[in-house]
């Protein structure tokens, strides 16, 4: 309800600016933007759960995902 009375408010106002409707090509980059977002958290989550984990076995990683791909395959070796 009070979603409806703000939008009938909105309208009334003559000064109002409204935001464009985006086609379909800027709500395509968008979504892959989103989706590239959530793979760099993802993948910083697991950096800092790997580092964590050395971390309780006393191996130090430097922060950084190009540390974690270089001192891990060390280490496994």
């Amino acid at each position: 309800m009070a979603d409806a009375e703000a939008i009938c408010e909105a309208v009334t106002r003559k000064n109002m600016r409204f935001v464009p409707v985006k086609n379909v090509e800027q709500q395509a980059i968008l979504s892959v933007h989103r989706a590239r977002q959530g793979f760099v958290e993802a993948r910083t989550a697991q950096a800092n759960q790997i580092r964590g984990l050395l971390a309780e076995f006393g191996v130090v990683i430097p922060v950084g995902i190009s540390h974690i791909a270089k001192d891990v395959s060390k280490l496994i070796e």
